[in-house]
């Protein structure tokens, strides 16, 4: 970021403000990546849009080097603006954290940003089954006899509880207290559910695939599963009644 060596002081604070927003509950800075918010659909979805950086951090490696405004004064060139300094000492915008679904990541008005994201398809801009184009309702059925031929074996009941498991998310945007358990036999499709709804539903920034499973224990470091909705978690060790009920 080259805009302070403009000598706009305005437009350099309205940038830096842009990419860091305090949050004084944390006693950090939460940065927003916009290069990975206008790729959501690229090929990696471990990546965050959000990233907090504690003020030790900022101090350390940000806004450095070029992000100061000279200007020359006689036979002197006195620096007029630090943005550093500016954005740690005396920018006093704060903003709190919120998880809504369906809402953008920033709202200036009422000073929130929103950790949870946007899905990359909603009710409102798909419409009715009957509504879609015949490629698209193909894919839906294929999508739907998929989980039950394979994720529910057939089962009537167990296909309506799936339905409407994954209608809480995906609609109502809701994170949910129980979890699916799915086991078969290598190559069966399992996780190709998944797989859709983060590429054409809920999209990289609600959800997660992770081999990572250690996250699942209680005192684990596990801030990369703030704001999904969804999370996969693929071969899951097995383990005692204990484990599994503190997981």
């Amino acid at each position: 970021m080259r805009l302070c060596e403009q000598g706009d002081e305005e437009v350099c604070k309205e940038y830096i403000q842009s990419y860091f927003y305090k949050n004084e509950k944390s006693g950090g800075v939460y940065f927003l990546d916009v290069g990975e918010l206008n790729r959501q659909n690229d090929a990696n979805p471990q990546q965050q849009i959000w990233r907090f950086l504690s003020n030790q951090s900022v101090k350390e490696s940000y806004l450095l080097g070029g992000h100061t405004i000279k200007k020359v004064q006689g036979n002197y060139i006195k620096i007029t603006f630090k943005a550093q300094d500016w954005f740690l000492h005396y920018n006093v915008e704060s903003f709190n954290i919120v998880h809504t679904f369906n809402a953008p990541p920033v709202d200036f008005e009422k000073e929130t940003i929103n950790v949870m994201g946007m899905p990359v398809l909603t009710r409102e801009k798909c419409g009715a089954l009957e509504d879609l184009p015949d490629e698209a309702k193909e894919g839906a059925w294929f999508i739907a006899d998929h989980i039950k031929n394979v994720w529910t074996s057939n089962n009537d009941d167990q296909y309506d509880f799936v339905i409407r498991w994954l209608a809480h998310i995906i609609v109502g945007g809701k994170k949910l207290e129980t979890a699916l358990y799915l086991k078969s036999i290598q190559g069966t499709g399992k996780s190709m559910i998944i797989t859709f709804l983060m590429r054409k539903l809920l999209g990289y920034t609600l959800t997660l695939q992770t081999l990572t499973n250690s996250m699942l224990q209680p005192d684990a470091f596990n801030s990369i599963l703030d704001g999904k909705l969804l999370v996969n978690f693929n071969e899951i060790p097995k383990a005692t009644h204990n484990k599994w009920s503190a997981m």
